[in-house]
């Protein structure tokens, strides 16, 4: 409905103004006018958003120029993606930028981003490189909206990437020789005087730098919150504990919820909350006796006109106490297994029925054998029955040569009529060859009651294992049987989406473990611990979807493999900066990644999609509200609570040892020489 949209547009109006707004540090109290005007950052949040947009537009473009066709997965999907690893990346590049100007103030500027490049861009490039390895993998999923979306999303990142690491720098480099000229954002062409707050404020060495980075009072709020309250709180050793245990605990619990994840898409989820249509749903399931017709159709060269071939498929008198339809009688004694409600409707009965000599039906009239001669016919009662007196079953001549009369008859509505003719029941159940010779038939039954995806997909399965019982009954190698209803097309991709979800994820997974491997520099041990981060990350947002009633489906299978990519942001900065810190033990350098990278996680991602995401909460649409809303709050609530409490704690106990080459503490006179 046009009210979503209208939701959406406010959604990510939000997220975009919270980036412009925030992503520079906040203004000081002391010197607020200058703050403001030299310190503020609007255009590199404008920028920063213009960058993520335009690298969904160049995806979107590629892609459809070699033949990929645009969804509306994709478009509600991909910004949000996008946005959260873009953004994140912006944070991480505008505060390292920011730390290293404030502490080499009067440093030329190549030198400054040089610097913070040096930090930073191995990280980002290990994160965004692991997301297109992951998602360009996940394009092998049989699925066509997961093929699609990953083909997108691989893109997207990788243009991000690209557009991030040269044109954004230098946007960043520029607003770099801006602020060291003390020139305002919104006029440049004014030069204002400088305070001190522009210059470290408390112990420098004989260079003018810094003693302490923390001790900077530009620090920023987030970051000076994490360094002095949050990450002394998180590692105390009681806390550790308990959050070992409650992660532990949860992501035993969300196994079992994950094994036991409901499979499908509720129809009534597809319309509005006040929709008139979702009274009309309630009303079949409360009112309506039977399901949806099912029909089991032979396919192949199978002979029905010979003794044998008809045995098999009636249930008259000599046919085969197995027969088809036998079989199919038998299962709708047992509805609650076999989804079948209603005993089947067999032309092969009825047409032995109309061939009988005693009945009105099958005439040929007495000077052209050739010709039928209906019950309604004038010359009707001269007409000579088909079969001779006494005759039971057709020779395989007789039967060939009167099924199409026998589909072609109309019945009657009286007791002299002729009530089996096979037209109006029939007609479309069997289908000629020019020679009279059957191709293929089909013999029609009810489902039981179906109400939900889990009854629909019951139903396909249990009609599909009817059908190869009955195939295995004909036993010819050619014949088979297949079952057929209206909605099979619709519920045919959840007979086997849990195999393609743990195929799709574990290539997912698999790739990110390479790729992290690659690019952290061989590092096994840091590499299993990023990969278990992610692992537990993705079974817990399956528990979520368990508790709060999110089925699997293309839909949410899409944003799992959205989550893969979010969560490796959420993960790999902090593992990498822990590994290359120079900090002397474990906590220590827990506490030094958390309060480097986790602040700028915190505020780049989770506040980001945070408050866009509320706004979701209001929409009418049930889908928005269940696979946008709730899924896109758990990816982001549980991102952060893995990569901002879980790995930190995990860290500080087995966290691998402190690199030797540490490009954190790179030496001055090593850049741009």
């Amino acid at each position: 409905p046009n009210s979503d949209i209208v939701t959406i547009v406010i959604s990510y109006v939000i997220m975009f103004g919270y980036i412009v707004l925030f992503i520079g540090k906040v203004p000081s109290y002391k010197h607020f006018c200058f703050d403001i005007l030299v310190r503020s950052k609007l255009f590199i949040g404008f920028f920063g958003v213009l960058i993520v947009i335009l690298s969904v537009l160049t995806s979107i473009g590629f892609a459809c120029y070699y033949g990929e066709h645009l969804t509306l997965i994709i478009v509600e999907v991909l910004p949000f993606l996008v946005l959260a690893v873009g953004v994140d990346n912006i944070f991480i590049l505008v505060h390292s930028v920011e730390e290293e100007m404030y502490a080499h103030i009067e440093e030329p500027r190549y030198k400054i981003v040089g610097l913070a490049l040096s930090k930073v861009a191995p990280s980002i490039t290990l994160t965004a490189m692991s997301e297109t390895a992951a998602f360009f993998l996940g394009a092998i999923s049989p699925m066509p909206a997961v093929r699609a979306f990953s083909l997108f999303a691989g893109q997207a990142i990788f243009f991000d990437y690209l557009l991030q690491i040269s044109v954004f720098v230098a946007i960043l480099s520029i607003d770099v020789a801006r602020q060291q000229a003390k020139r305002p954002e919104l006029c440049c062409c004014v030069k204002l005087k400088s305070p001190d707050s522009l210059k470290p404020s408390l112990s420098v060495n004989d260079e003018g730098v810094a003693c302490d980075p923390y001790d900077v009072i530009n620090e920023g709020l987030i970051r000076t919150f994490v360094r002095r309250f949050y990450s002394p709180f998180l590692l105390f050793a009681p806390v550790k504990l308990c959050v070992m245990i409650v992660f532990a605990g949860t992501f035993l619990i969300s196994i079992y919820a994950a094994i036991h994840l409901p499979i499908g898409l509720d129809q009534s989820l597809s319309v509005p909350k006040d929709s008139y249509v979702i009274t009309y749903f309630k009303a079949l399931n409360d009112y309506v006796h039977v399901g949806s017709p099912v029909y089991f159709v032979i396919q192949g060269d199978y002979n029905y006109s010979t003794e044998q071939g008809t045995n098999k498929i009636c249930t008259q008198t000599g046919c085969d106490d197995s027969s088809i339809i036998s079989q199919i009688d038998d299962y709708v004694h047992i509805p609650d297994y076999s989804r079948i409600a209603t005993n089947p409707s067999s032309w092969v009965d009825t047409y032995i029925d109309w061939l009988n000599p005693n009945s009105p039906c099958c005439k040929y009239h007495p000077d052209n054998h050739t010709k039928f001669c209906p019950y309604s016919d004038v010359n009707a009662s001269s007409c000579i029955p088909c079969l001779q007196e006494g005759t039971t079953r057709p020779t395989p001549e007789e039967f060939t040569k009167y099924v199409s009369w026998f589909l072609s008859d109309i019945p009657g509505t009286t007791d002299t009529s002729c009530t089996k003719g096979g037209h109006a029941a029939y007609y479309h159940a069997v289908d000629l060859n020019k020679d009279n010779s059957i191709n293929s038939s089909y013999f029609m039954a009810y489902h039981t009651i179906l109400r939900d995806s889990v009854d629909f997909t019951d139903g396909l399965r249990k009609a599909r294992k009817i059908s190869e019982n009955l195939t295995l009954t004909l036993n010819q190698s050619n014949v088979t049987v297949f079952p057929y209803s209206v909605f099979y097309v619709y519920y045919e991709q959840y007979l086997d989406i849990p195999h393609k979800t743990i195929i799709t994820l574990s290539v997912s997974i698999a790739s990110v473990f390479l790729m992290t491997f690659l690019l952290i520099g061989f590092k096994l041990w840091s590499t299993i611990l990023v990969t278990l981060t992610v692992v537990m990350f993705l079974i817990d947002m399956m528990g979520l979807m368990y508790v709060w009633g999110i089925s699997l489906n293309a839909l949410s299978l899409v944003n799992l493999c959205a989550s893969i990519g979010i969560s490796v942001e959420f993960v790999s900065h902090i593992v990498r900066w822990f590994a290359y810190s120079d900090a002397p033990t474990r906590e220590d350098r827990a506490h030094d990644a958390l309060v480097n990278m986790g602040s700028s996680v915190f505020s780049g991602i989770t506040l980001t999609k945070f408050f866009g995401i509320l706004v979701l909460a209001f929409s009418k649409s049930q889908i928005f509200e269940v696979f946008y809303f709730r899924m896109y709050l758990g990816i982001v609530v549980i991102g952060a609570s893995h990569g901002l409490i879980f790995l930190p704690v995990l860290l500080s106990y087995i966290g691998p040892r402190r690199a030797k080459d540490n490009p954190l503490s790179i030496k001055e006179s090593g850049v741009g020489e």
